[in-house]
């Protein structure tokens, strides 16, 4: 397989990371990675990670961000130093 041909494939595989912007009825807002409605309830994905649950009553709407977020990388260890 070619390189060009091989990058291309790879560039088509990179999904940008996708937010949202959840708006409460009190005026605040806060950026979500996600959410998923279950009954009355919100469960949101955090962006940083977990998980909370808010009533359907106080969120007003949740709508696209247009900023995209990176996903943080994995820290890798740091190689140990081998003595010489």
């Amino acid at each position: 397989m070619s390189f060009v041909a091989l990058a291309s494939l790879v560039l088509m595989s990179a999904v940008p990371a996708q937010a949202e912007l959840l708006f409460f009825s009190n005026g605040r807002n806060m950026s979500i990675k996600s959410h998923r409605v279950e009954g009355d309830s919100v469960f949101v994905a955090l962006r940083t990670g977990g998980e909370m649950v808010v009533e359907r009553s106080v969120i007003d709407r949740i709508t696209p961000d247009e900023v995209p977020y990176p996903e943080p990388e994995e820290e890798r260890p740091a190689a140990a130093a081998t003595p010489a």
